[in-house]
């Protein structure tokens, strides 16, 4: 297992009787249905290429993050990845990277945070079709989504936490 610092997770969520099971090992998603019985996963198309973890990114994550994560890092308590996991973002706050929405719609937060400070989703239907991809300018946790409407969780610079109604924007 390696550091939260990476974005290493696991979600499972639930949408029509579907469990979906993202483990952040690879990009595939199981799928299974209420008797457990696999129903395939879902995959980006097309696939990306694994990014690696450079010693630029470890620094960058260093100079970030508390004394205490400083020396974990250093002494190796904190394990390093040789890539970047698929989904996730550590980046100032830890969101969620598996979301399904009441209408049918299942959001995988890409990976992100260490180099990159914009979330962006790829979303899918319940059988496992790529719809869009959505990037939000800011961080925001997506909490709910009914078409082209969002209600996301987001943070001023002072970090107070309010919840905003947005439009996705094609």
């Amino acid at each position: 297992m390696t550091s939260a610092v990476f974005g290493r997770d696991g979600v499972v969520d639930v949408l029509g009787g579907r469990y979906y099971v993202m483990d952040n090992v690879n990009h595939a998603v199981a799928i299974f249905d209420q008797h457990g019985e696999s129903l395939g996963a879902l995959l980006p198309d097309p696939l990306p290429e694994p990014v690696p973890v450079t010693q630029a990114d470890v620094e960058l994550v260093k100079s970030r993050g508390s004394e205490l994560m400083r020396k974990a890092l250093d002494e190796g308590r904190m394990p390093v990845p040789e890539y970047f996991p698929p989904y996730g973002w550590s980046g100032r706050r830890s969101l969620s990277a598996l979301r399904t929405t009441g209408l049918g719609a299942i959001w995988l937060l890409d990976y992100g945070g260490v180099r990159d400070s914009t979330p962006t989703w790829t979303v899918y239907s319940p059988e496992g079709t790529q719809v869009m991809r959505v990037r939000s300018p800011d961080e925001v946790s997506v909490l709910a989504v009914d078409g082209d409407i969002a209600a996301v969780l987001a943070w001023n610079e002072f970090d107070v936490q309010t919840i905003e109604v947005r439009r996705i924007l094609r």
